[in-house]
């Protein structure tokens, strides 16, 4: 999308993107790609330079779909779901609403910096970390879903907090991390596993 322009799908449709997308950073205006009461899925990454709103979604099921995502601009959660297939890196701003971000794909790693490390609802499926470049712990306002067979590893000396009810049917590493759960933390006693090494 390129600078200063805009774009916004209604209309309940699923559109898609063969290739990469990028939302190039304004000059001078604008540059948006909102999802609104639609459904976008892009066959690779996704990086916003700009704007990317959820904000009018109005179900879990409309949202964006890509492979891994760099995000340095704004993006708005709404109601919405990003569902992510690869690596999560947002350095930019982000207003969760009650969003949920679902990290799946290959080994994904989780980046966020001070200004954007907040989700709503996060689910992971797959073998996930959090390391290497993260300046702040991840901060949840809801829930932790961390599903059977995958995997979270915290493996820095951060500090993260979910607020809501952390649900672990795979498992969740603690290496020299620290968690405080303000809800129920609920560990599958047949697939999950918790494991604190600090």
């Amino acid at each position: 999308i390129n600078t200063d322009s805009s774009l916004t799908l209604n209309a309940n449709l699923a559109h898609s993107v063969g290739g990469t997308l990028t939302i190039s950073a304004p000059t001078s205006g604008t540059t948006e790609l909102e999802v609104a009461t639609s459904k976008m899925e892009v066959a690779g990454a996704l990086t916003n330079s700009g704007r990317l709103d959820l904000a009018a979604t109005a179900s879990t099921s409309q949202g964006i779909k890509c492979v891994g995502l760099t995000s340095t601009g704004t993006m708005v959660g709404g109601t919405g779901t990003f569902e992510c297939n690869g690596n999560w890196s947002n350095t930019g701003s982000f207003t969760v609403g009650s969003s949920t971000v679902k990290i799946g794909g290959t080994n994904p790693t989780i980046r966020a910096d001070a200004a954007s490390s907040d989700f709503y609802n996060l689910t992971i499926s797959a073998a996930a970390s959090m390391n290497g470049a993260a300046a702040n712990g991840l901060d949840i306002d809801n829930a932790l879903v961390i599903e059977s067979g995958k995997s979270l590893t915290l493996d820095e000396a951060l500090t993260h907090d979910v607020a809501g009810a952390t649900t672990i049917t795979g498992t969740l590493t603690l290496q020299d991390a620290t968690l405080t759960a303000n809800d129920n933390v609920t560990v599958s006693a047949t697939t999950g596993t918790l494991a604190m090494n600090n």
